[in-house]
């Protein structure tokens, strides 16, 4: 994938940009919601698998090659479907109360609402 500044997503998409540390810790997060916690917040393991793939796939495209250093500063193009960032979203919003999550590290805690604010901002725009 060739990304630009000027990038417009196809019909039925929404484009964010995370940074690369925010992709990876999203990973984490998701990766870390045992089946119990997320039935709770009515939400499936394919549901994870499913919506996971996509920040797998832009982290291995954007990271493979590049040291500690250039990590730091790279920006992560993820294209989604509106039904899966939509979905993301809400999860998102249901993680951040959930009483599993305030054992998570406050670093993750604000990934994750960096990442909830990025979608919907992405959301009202498209």
């Amino acid at each position: 994938m060739n990304f630009d500044g000027h990038y417009v997503p196809g019909p039925g998409t929404v484009l964010i940009w995370l940074s690369y540390d925010d992709n990876i810790d999203l990973l984490h997060v998701l990766i870390s919601l045992t089946a119990l916690v997320m039935k709770s917040l009515r939400w499936s393991v394919e549901d994870r698998k499913r919506l996971a793939s996509h920040f797998v796939e832009a982290t291995s495209e954007f990271g493979v090659g590049k040291s500690q250093e250039e990590l730091d500063s790279v920006r992560v193009p993820i294209t989604l479907p509106v039904e899966d960032a939509v979905a993301l979203r809400d999860f998102l919003s249901r993680t951040i109360g959930h009483p599993s999550f305030r054992q998570h590290a406050a670093s993750l805690v604000e990934v994750v609402v960096r990442v909830h604010d990025t979608l919907a901002g992405a959301l009202r725009s498209s």
